[in-house]
């Protein structure tokens, strides 16, 4: 179990996690178990979760075929964090190196930071929020198979990555970590079954019981007792012993709460502050109260102190750099030291580290492999990707450098290109490498927040320290680059209008009339406004003024005040508004035409890097393809 970019927030009753089964019983569902298996059929209430028989909601089939499953068959086989935001109705699922946030209702999902579009979103038809099964079980690096004749759907992860750090294996009296300055007791009876390579996430357990460590940067508008209202709100449906809160000294706020049922103790201590959310989490049965005593004491015994007596140290971090290496993949290099990976496991030939700092959502650094057979060498590669970044790149926004230079890097000789970036989220510079080895290309981007002294040397820092060994293709096969393909076109039909849209476009399942550019975020609404008889077209352009007068008063910059055009066959009203940075910096652009006493409103919504005239151009496209019905 593991939060990766935890968004402090409401946590889901933590009684999912326990209510059907005593917590890590010798065949129960465990956060250290080495192999998570579901098996059921649609419509059981009965589901066996790792051996184990667990009653719950019955899983149902909506649209083209897609299983929802109860939120809490997620929680209890994978032991994934629950995050829930009531007013927003979001859901934020946290497993080791994932982070998945849902809304109910919403087909848009977004993985690690990335929006995926779902086949079915997520309902709460009862008390209970009911998941697509194969998105997050795939996400989570699972395989989903359904046997025709049984008609039963199993399925099945290996928890192949198992740290070792084992009982006695460390005869310190307390283990630590130096970078996030924090110490405790050395928990000799338990094995620590897993360390995130940042350091942001370590867990231990035996058989009877496990507690984790997580450390997330504190948000800006971090409310104390608000996060202590929800964490006990999450905990209501089991017997609460202890809701302490001491906010005393601002530097360092503390919280605990201990609560249990009838086979299982929860014990949580949470330290905030200025920079990091210290989060101490465990869980113990209650059939062995001599270990459940011996784990909360040593989780106790946690505290913001590293004084480097008999201790440990758990960092791996040297001269402000953290070594990442893949086995597999032969590869190794440096990642400074406030960098976490958000990446999933699952995704073998493709890494991405990002600034753990809330005020820094620049700074990340993005790491590929690929079959030179599938993309080419990295000559051919670099002039590709800067050529279509150049042109799908607000060019308002982005300078890019002159061409592809050459370079050579302690390791390897390099084809590259660099860009500064001016929009919502501050001022970037990023500088995109690749170079060759065998039968691979290999490309790493690395951005960084300006303003930054050194910049360039910072790069080089990292790129030097870069170390690949060939690859055998026999053993490590084809890794291919899986770009979203923006070729081909089909017509959508709305109900009220037909568009001709390039396939890249997909149509957001919970409404049939927006549509979105999974390549680069643009997204195409449809609506319509009933009007009386001796309605005219110059009403059209006044409603349309009306909006550009209302969007000056809030702030808003006009790009392109409210004119008339011909767009195809018809004539449309149209306005463009830029949004504040503080309110993402996107364009929108809104057109309206009037046919049948009724008003016709196409709205486009550009995310602001992807306000380029290329884009602009395939939007008027899309435009001249309109069909009124």
């Amino acid at each position: 179990m593991k939060i990766t970019n935890k968004l402090i927030g409401v946590m889901l009753v933590f009684a999912m996690l326990f209510s059907a089964a005593p917590v890590l019983a010798s065949d129960d569902v465990s956060a250290s178990d080495e192999k998570v298996e579901i098996s059921f059929c649609v419509g059981d209430e009965t589901l066996m979760i790792n051996g184990t028989p667990v009653t719950v909601e019955k899983p149902y089939v909506v649209g083209e075929g897609v299983t929802l499953v109860p939120l809490r068959v997620i929680t209890e086989a994978f032991g994934a964090e629950v995050l829930w935001e009531d007013e927003t109705r979001t859901i934020t699922l946290n497993y080791p190196d994932i982070s998945i946030i849902l809304q109910i209702g919403n087909p848009v999902a977004e993985v690690n930071g990335k929006a995926e579009t779902l086949l079915a979103a997520p309902e709460l038809p009862t008390e209970y929020t009911m998941v697509p099964l194969r998105f997050i079980s795939e996400t989570f690096g699972a395989d989903v198979s359904y046997d025709d004749e049984t008609e039963r759907i199993t399925v099945v992860k290996e928890n192949s990555e198992v740290h070792t750090i084992l009982e006695g294996a460390i005869d310190s009296a307390k283990i630590g970590d130096s970078y996030y300055k924090w110490s405790m007791e050395n928990p000799v009876d338990m094995k620590m079954n897993d360390r995130e390579f940042d350091g942001t996430y370590t867990s231990f357990s035996n058989e009877n019981g496990y507690f984790y460590i997580d450390i997330a940067s504190t948000p800006d508008d971090f409310d104390f007792e608000k996060v202590f209202v929800n964490f006990k709100t999450g905990i209501q449906d089991m017997t609460l012993v202890k809701a302490d809160k001491n906010s005393d000294n601002p530097k360092k706020k503390t919280m605990h709460f201990q609560a249990k049922d009838k086979s299982s103790f929860l014990n949580i201590r949470e330290i905030i502050t200025d920079k990091y959310v210290y989060l101490v989490w465990g869980a113990f049965n209650l059939d062995t109260p001599e270990v459940k005593d011996e784990g909360i004491r040593i989780m106790d015994t946690f505290d913001l102190t590293f004084d480097g007596n008999d201790i440990y140290d758990l960092s791996n971090v040297t001269d402000r750099m953290r070594k990442f290496e893949s086995e597999d993949l032969k590869i190794s290099f440096n990642v400074p030291q406030d960098y976490i990976k958000t990446s999933p496991d699952n995704t073998q030939n493709y890494m991405r580290f990002a600034s753990i700092n809330n005020n820094d959502r620049i700074s990340a650094i993005n790491f590929g492999i690929y079959s030179k057979s599938e993309v080419g060498d990295a000559a051919a590669l670099a002039q590709l990707d800067y050529d279509g970044n150049k042109k799908n790149m607000n060019e308002t926004a982005a300078v890019f450098s002159d061409g592809i230079s050459e370079k050579s890097y302690t390791g390897f000789n390099s084809f590259e290109y660099s860009y500064t970036l001016d929009y919502a989220d501050g001022k970037e510079y990023s500088r995109d490498v690749f170079f060759d080895k065998g039968d691979y290309t290999y490309n790493m981007s690395v951005h960084v927040k300006l303003p930054m002294d050194n910049a360039d040397e910072f790069i080089d820092g990292i790129l030097n320290s870069i170390s690949a060994e060939t690859l055998d293709p026999n053993e490590t096969g084809v890794l291919m680059r899986n770009d979203i393909e923006a070729t081909g076109t089909y017509t959508a039909d709305t109900g009220v209008m037909t568009l001709e849209l390039p396939n890249v476009y997909q149509a957001n399942p919970g409404n049939s009339l927006q549509y979105i550019n999974m390549r680069n975020g643009i997204m195409i609404s449809v609506q319509t406004v009933d009007v009386d008889r001796g309605y005219a077209f110059s009403d059209v352009m006044s409603n349309m003024k009306n909006i550009e007068t209302n969007a000056q008063k809030n702030g808003h910059t006009i790009i392109a005040s409210t004119y008339k055009t011909i767009i195809g066959s018809s004539t449309f009203a149209t306005v463009t508004i830029k949004l504040p940075s503080d309110s993402g910096g996107d364009y929108i652009q809104q057109f309206a035409t009037l046919a049948n006493n009724t008003i016709y409103i196409v709205s486009i919504a550009y995310p602001e890097l992807s306000y380029s005239d290329a884009n602009r151009q395939e939007v008027m496209d899309i435009m001249k393809s309109i069909k009124i019905k």
